[in-house]
């Protein structure tokens, strides 16, 4: 829901009272990745649904799941996808086409 604001897991540890080792732990432990890479991990796969569905900028799609770079949402991107998001774009459009 909060995917594009900036999420830091010491404000939200403070906002429910908590410590940030204590919430980290926790977090890593229930989930199985840390929460940086969890919310990566989310921004990425936001960026995919909306490169799937929308005719949006890729430099709005960054923004929108809210990278605050567009040179590290690439590399962000590829380094997940082995794709650019140019590139998945593409594929996704060329496999579109090829079921129509």
């Amino acid at each position: 829901e909060n995917i594009k604001n900036e999420l830091n897991l010491k404000i939200i540890a403070d906002k429910f009272g908590l410590t940030y080792k204590y919430l980290s732990s926790k977090f890593t432990k229930m989930i199985g990745i840390g929460f940086k890479d969890y919310v990566i991990a989310k921004r990425i796969n936001e960026a995919k649904k909306i490169l799937e569905s929308e005719e949006s900028k890729i430099i709005s799609i960054a923004y929108d799941v809210g990278f605050q770079n567009l040179s590290h949402f690439n590399h962000i991107f590829k380094k997940l996808t082995k794709f650019t998001p140019t590139e998945y774009k593409k594929i996704i459009k060329s496999r579109i086409n090829t079921n129509e």
